[in-house]
């Protein structure tokens, strides 16, 4: 899937319609930001703090 993946995002970004600038950015938000971590920080929060649940 590796092999895939690579292949798809070196076709996109030869013929340009992907930055890999752009598409570095995205993954980076994904992993830190929006990731399932995220959503283990909501549940652990919402288990300690009522107010938060509510």
């Amino acid at each position: 899937m590796d092999v895939r993946v690579r292949a798809l995002e070196t076709l996109l970004t030869e013929k340009g319609y992907v930055d890999s600038a752009a598409l570095d950015e995205l993954i980076d938000t994904y992993q830190t930001r929006i990731g399932p971590r995220n959503g283990a920080r909501v549940v652990a929060r919402a288990w300690v703090d009522p107010e938060f649940r509510d």
